[in-house]
């Protein structure tokens, strides 16, 4: 690992291992007053911040980041972003709504990271063919049944293949 800016380590993996080398910004100093300050500059970071600038265009808006810009678990997903949820553990009938409630908040990011794709014409492979989720261990097989109960039970089209 290469030291990040202060405690934080900043790996390189995922998306990242294609990208040049980047430098990390200045560290911030002095004091600064703003209407807006979005902590973390991930994928939910960098959309907050872009939405806050669409909502007030006036106003300027601080973004911390630790370590570079989507190096935390943001670098870490290799790029996908997918509109169903798994949670870990065996499904619970009585957090159905509850998991239909995150997954709708991840397909309304879903269609929003879509458009500004398409309205940007941005090349990113972007591809719609779903993903896989695999196992290699007893665990993560005990896992992966508990997805796939999870999957049926909110009726989410899937295909398992063994």
């Amino acid at each position: 690992m290469t030291p990040g800016s202060g405690d934080f380590p900043t790996d390189r993996h995922g998306w990242a291992e294609l990208l040049p080398e980047r430098r990390a910004c200045q560290t911030l100093s002095g004091t600064h007053r703003v209407p807006w300050v979005v902590v973390g500059a991930g994928v939910t970071g960098l959309a907050c911040a872009r939405r806050l600038a669409e909502l007030h265009p006036d106003q300027e808006i601080l973004l911390l980041e630790a370590r570079l810009v989507g190096q935390g678990a943001s670098g870490r997903n290799s790029g996908f972003a997918v509109a169903v949820s798994h949670f870990t553990g065996g499904f619970e009938a009585d957090r159905m709504e509850s998991y239909r409630r995150v997954n709708r908040i991840h397909q309304a990011g879903l269609d929003l990271l879509r458009a500004q794709v398409s309205e940007h014409a941005i090349d990113c492979q972007w591809h719609e063919g779903g993903f896989h989720h695999a196992a290699a261990d007893r665990p993560s097989v005990h896992e992966c049944e508990n997805f796939l109960r999870y999957l049926e039970a909110m009726e989410i089209p899937h295909t398992p293949l063994d």
